[in-house]
Order: C-alpha cells, then sequence, then structure tokens
C-alpha cells in the first residue's frame, strides 16, 4: 500500500480508490470478510483497540464468556453458512434452557423441562389462575387505561408480574403504568391489537401457550469459545485474504456528491490525519455517528433514540464450583431485585470456563443519573451479589474473582423497535441515495451479520437494488426480549 502526501501534508491512501468498512462490530467484521474473500482488498476502520463491538468477550485467565447474554440466532441460511465456514465443529449445540425468577421461584421458559407447570408452585400457581379469572370478570364494559392495566385485565395482575412485568420494566426502564395503552414492546403486542382489539387471549389459548414451546423444537447452538471466538475468526479471515485493519481510527469526515461518497478522512492511532478514496463504503457504526459525519442533522435520530441516558451495569463472578442452576440465563421479573438477568455461562458452549468451574454475569439496567448507578464499585458489587445470594443461587463463599463493567447504552437488542421509527426511516431513505454507501448498522448478532453479508455481496454483484430490499432494516425479523413472557 502506497501513501502520498497531499498539497496539504496530509496522508492520502490509494488514490484509485478502495472499499472502505466503517466500524469493526458484527456487520462491519462480516462486510469486510467476504469481501476480502472475494479479493476486494477492504480498508476497516475502528475507533476501538480490538474488534468486535458488543460481540467481543470478556477473558479472565482460562475463562473466555460473552459481553453479557448472546444468543446466535440462526434466522437466515447466509448466517448459517457464515458460521459453520467460520467455527466449524466449535458451533456447538447446547440445551436452551430458560427461566423467569419471581419471589425465589424459577419458572420454567420450556415445558421440556418440568412439564406443564413449569415449576410454578401449586401456591403461586392457583393465585394466577384466581387473579386471571377475578380480573376477567371485573374487566367486564371497562376500558383499560394504560399498558399495565391493558395486561392486568388480560391475564390477571400475579400472572402478569410474575412472568413479565417485573423483567419488561427493568429491560425497558419504563413503568407500564406511565405506557399509553396501545404501546408496544413486542411484535405479540401488535398483532392481538390488528385481529382482536385488546389484548385478550382465551383460557384455552393461554393453556396452549404453555403447552408448546417452538423454541424447544430448535437447535441452539453457541461458539466454544464464546462470541469472542467468532470474532477472531472472522479478524483472521480478512487478514488472510488481504483486508486491512486499522484499530484506533477516529473517522472525521465522509465527503460525497452527487456521484456517491468520494473520500473519509480519518486520524489514525498514531495521530496522522489521512485521507482514502473510496469506490464503495460501508458503514456499520451507529447511525447518528454515521449522520455526523456526514455531515447531516441528527436531531430526529436523537429523539428516537431509545437507549439514550440509559446504562447497563455488569458484575462477572467467576467461580471454583459449577452454578447453582442448570439455566442459560434467568430473567428477573422479581420487584424486589435490582437485577434484571443473571446469564450462567456453564449452561453455553463448553469452551467458556475451565471444567469444574462456573461464572455468572448480573445485568441491572438502569440510567446513570440513578442512585444505585451513582454508587462506588464495591458497594454496588457487594449489592448485586447480596442480591443474588437472597436469592438463594450463589455460594458466596465458591467466587474467587470479579469484573464489573458500567456499559454506556441500554441492552443492544433494546433498540430493534426503532427500526420502525418515522425518523429512522426518513434517515434510511436519506442514505439510501447515495449509491456507494451500504449502512449496515443493526441491532442483534444475526441481523447484523446477514446486513454485512448482503451489503458486500451486492457490492460484488453490483446489485444495490438487491441490498435495500434484503437488508431493509424494518424487515428484520425480531424476537420478544421477554422470553417466556406474555
Amino acid at each position: 500500500m502506497s501513501v502520498g502526501e497531499d498539497i496539504e501534508g496530509v496522508g492520502v491512501i490509494s488514490e484509485s480508490g478502495r472499499f472502505v468498512v466503517l466500524g469493526a462490530g458484527p456487520a462491519g467484521l462480516a462486510a469486510a470478510y467476504r469481501l476480502a474473500r472475494a479479493g476486494l482488498s477492504p480498508l476497516l476502520l475502528e475507533r476501538a483497540p480490538r474488534a468486535g463491538g458488543l460481540m467481543q468477550g470478556i477473558k479472565n485467565g482460562e475463562y473466555s464468556v460473552d459481553l453479557g447474554r448472546k444468543e446466535i440466532y440462526e434466522r437466515n441460511p447466509e448466517v448459517t453458512e457464515l458460521l459453520d465456514e467460520l467455527l466449524g465443529d466449535d458451533f456447538e449445540g447446547y440445551p436452551h434452557r430458560v427461566g423467569l425468577l419471581y419471589q425465589n421461584h424459577i419458572i420454567e421458559y420450556s415445558m421440556q423441562f418440568l412439564g406443564a407447570l413449569r415449576g410454578v408452585p401449586l401456591g403461586l400457581l392457583a393465585g394466577m389462575l384466581s387473579g386471571l379469572v377475578w380480573a376477567r370478570l371485573k374487566s367486564i364494559g371497562s376500558t383499560p387505561r394504560n399498558y399495565e392495566e391493558r395486561w392486568h385485565q388480560a391475564w390477571g395482575p400475579l400472572m402478569s408480574r410474575a412472568l413479565s412485568q417485573g423483567y419488561s420494566e427493568k429491560f425497558y426502564g419504563v413503568k407500564w403504568i406511565d405506557r399509553p395503552v396501545d404501546s408496544g414492546f413486542r411484535r405479540i403486542d401488535d398483532k392481538e391489537s390488528k385481529a382482536n382489539g385488546q389484548p385478550r387471549r382465551s383460557l384455552t389459548n393461554l393453556l396452549k401457550h404453555f403447552r408448546h414451546d417452538p423454541d424447544a423444537e430448535r437447535l441452539w447452538r453457541h461458539p466454544k469459545g464464546g462470541t469472542q471466538a467468532l470474532v477472531d475468526s472472522l479478524v483472521a479471515g480478512i487478514e488472510e485474504y488481504g483486508g486491512e485493519i486499522r484499530f484506533g481510527t477516529e473517522v472525521k469526515q465522509v465527503n460525497s456528491s452527487e456521484s456517491g461518497v468520494q473520500s473519509v478522512e480519518f486520524k489514525s492511532a498514531e495521530g496522522v490525519c489521512e485521507t482514502v478514496n473510496t469506490k464503495e463504503l460501508v458503514s456499520a457504526v451507529p447511525m447518528m455517528v454515521l449522520a455526523n459525519i456526514l455531515g447531516l442533522d441528527s436531531d430526529l435520530l436523537k429523539k428516537d433514540d431509545r437507549n439514550k441516558n440509559r446504562m447497563t451495569i455488569l458484575l462477572y463472578l467467576f467461580l471454583d464450583a459449577p452454578s447453582e442452576f442448570e439455566h442459560a440465563w434467568l430473567n428477573v421479573t422479581s420487584p424486589d431485585l435490582l437485577i434484571g438477568r443473571v446469564t450462567n455461562y456453564g449452561s453455553f458452549a463448553s469452551g467458556m470456563i475451565p471444567e469444574g468451574k462456573g461464572c455468572l454475569c448480573l445485568e441491572v439496567f438502569t440510567t446513570p443519573e440513578d442512585p444505585f448507578a451513582r454508587r462506588g464499585d464495591e458497594e454496588v458489587i457487594s449489592h448485586m451479589i447480596q442480591e443474588l445470594v437472597s436469592a438463594e443461587l450463589l455460594n458466596e463463599a465458591s467466587i474467587v474473582d470479579r469484573r464489573l463493567i458500567r456499559l454506556p447504552g441500554g441492552e443492544a437488542s433494546n433498540e430493534s423497535p426503532t427500526w420502525t421509527s418515522h425518523s429512522v426511516t426518513a434517515f434510511q431513505a436519506q442514505i439510501r441515495q447515495i449509491e456507494n454507501l451500504y449502512d449496515v448498522n443493526r441491532a442483534g448478532v444475526d441481523v447484523a451479520l446477514y446486513a454485512g453479508l448482503i451489503a458486500a455481496n451486492a457490492i460484488e454483484t453490483g446489485s444495490r437494488t438487491e441490498f435495500d430490499e434484503l437488508a431493509n432494516p424494518s424487515k428484520a425479523p425480531t424476537y420478544s426480549q421477554d422470553k417466556g413472557a406474555l
């Protein structure tokens, strides 16, 4: 690669133009990998000192675990083919056992483990069913005034709280009582509203919901060494096939004209300002970042940003013994606990933790202004540990190491509904007018990988229309974050 000097003393890379990718998260890595395999020698620019974004892993001695809870969905054949190509036999199946923690009771998401009752104690079950019947009787002729009343009338207060409300309010950061009655957190809300005008399943449908679990019929797989193994494989492949990755680079500006993107200006890790002439540009950076470097108005995007003023606190507990439960993760619906989710890496792929040991990740979904988030690290760690001990899910003596991470923003998959907002739809339409710019930033590992692959395929084949149709973010597959919820 030759670096020349323009008349202003700024380095110019490749006067003829290169295929440039911004951001080394899952989408950017997938795009760069596919472009490199096609012999197009992409240049991947990443601001951080390492690749992966939210897909990177946490290394601690023999432990190699994920950043929070990660599920690898295989909803697109192209993504499954990529994963098999990169990981081979290290893409392992695991028992997809998920639970809800409510008042020290673990309620199974799937009936395959504890049968139709799913571990619900008889006393709690009786309270749920009686509450359901009473709520239906009381709501005859009445109209719910908010989201909480909507579901309490449909399912009863106790069933709503135990199966969904506590976790949902923590995850989204919004109390149900403060949501409009017609607001939807999940796709099922919209479906039921359109079909029935109100979210009321019959008791027969409720029982059918508890008898059948589609997820139990699928094979769930995970990288043997955690998601970092997937990141490492993508990075190695990019470099093997002739791609180049620049870490510690800050993109300052994207220059474009009526004919499309002309060049990208950035500052290297060494502080040198450089310009790369661009044939095609794939952007995997957040939309607001892309808007800013393009010189576009990002105010509307800020209004619809579901993760602004959010924070996720992750506490890793490395154990010298297996964890006290077998589930891959538990969503915490108990309203008296700050913890929103507990991930148990010992129930994922075999290579994430040493044999005979364990590792848990406790998550609190909060805001930087929350009094709990403003406490010192040791106080936060102590409180979260005691919550899990009180739930009888942790032997504190088994902890051999701890690590606290305060992650800016909310859970990544919380962003999924943002893609259907008016401002994002309008921004995407504006971006599509730049013919050699492919915006692949997406929420969800498999959705992001898919967008990156489709962008690279479109560049290789010269079919931009295919990318706009197949990778339209508003059409991306979605899923309920309220696993096992109503």
